[in-house]
């Protein structure tokens, strides 16, 4: 017979799986972790290697890298999301159509904002 310590183990574990699976149904699965530098998830390096991000990124850096001398780390970030939501497609969709298909396709399949 089990005893009362491990019974309430027991009973504690499977309220948090059952906690867990609540959050990931409200919440989803998250892209990146809400940790200051804001990092990916797992799913979100995955979504990045299915969109080929590495190539985006080789392809933006230097009018980044001009755009963003002299800001602080959290300037930087902030610029980067808003260039990302306001720019980055569009300049894509102009020279590099396939990555910018790409960007819609991952985002379409997963259920995500571009």
């Amino acid at each position: 017979m089990e005893s009362l310590a491990g019974q309430l183990s027991n009973r504690l574990d499977k309220i948090n799986d059952d906690i867990k699976a609540i959050y990931k149904l409200i919440v989803g699965n998250p892209l990146e972790r809400s940790t200051s530098p804001i990092s990916l998830t797992e799913h979100g390096k995955s979504l990045a290697e299915r969109l080929e991000a590495s190539k985006i990124v080789n392809l933006k850096l230097d009018q980044v890298m001009m755009a963003v001398e002299g800001m602080n780390a959290y300037q930087i970030q902030d610029y980067c999301f808003a260039f990302s939501k306001e720019k980055l497609v569009d300049e894509l969709q102009e020279k590099n159509p396939e990555l910018a298909h790409k960007i819609y396709e991952v985002a379409f399949d997963e259920g995500v904002e571009i």
